[in-house]
């Protein structure tokens, strides 16, 4: 009995060598064998990402405002700030949903949608907001967030940051292994 692996994402074919199989046939299975796997993958980030966006944050849990207030700042504190760090941010209002801000990174004369934050105050951390099943449901993006975020495509730099933002008023597990 033939038995095949599961296909994967870099192209392994799941009918090489079965010669039976016209060319269009092996790449209609191919395809959707292809397709399967990625869209498998994508699933599993996505459970990947319900988990860890409701897990505490060292001993703070990611679910309580009083424990991830922090230092809030407002959404123009934080773009003069980041306009420091990066003068090619550009920073709007959002239109459709007037209490967040957008982040715009302009590069070879196109403007590239980043991430959003609260317009008003946003807290220093992230708080994950879950229901009644403690399934996540949304999130108010922290300040620290959107730096973590920022660091991490190399748009500001950590040591940057640290200057124009400061240390965190708590240790925050999250933060040290994200910004390091």
């Amino acid at each position: 009995m033939l038995t095949l692996d599961k296909p994967t994402i870099e192209g392994n074919r799941v009918t090489q060598g079965l010669p039976s199989l016209s060319p269009s046939k092996r790449y209609t299975l191919d395809h959707r064998g292809a397709t399967r796997a990625y869209q498998e993958a994508l699933i599993h980030d996505a459970q990947d990402k319900e988990a860890a966006a409701s897990a505490p944050d060292a001993d703070h849990p990611t679910t309580s405002l009083e424990a991830q207030v922090g230092r809030p700042l407002t959404g123009h504190e934080i773009a003069a700030r980041l306009r420091k760090l990066n003068g090619n941010l550009i920073f709007e209002r959002s239109l459709a949903v007037p209490d967040k801000m957008g982040i715009y990174h302009v590069h070879d004369g196109r403007k590239d949608f980043l991430m959003g934050y609260e317009y008003g105050y946003s807290p220093e951390f992230s708080v994950r907001h879950v229901n009644d099943k403690g399934q996540f449901v949304k999130e108010t993006r922290g300040w620290r967030t959107v730096l973590m975020r920022l660091i991490r495509q190399r748009l500001i730099t950590a040591s940057g940051a640290a200057r124009l933002f400061g240390l965190p008023t708590r240790t925050s597990h999250n933060w040290q292994s994200l910004t390091t």
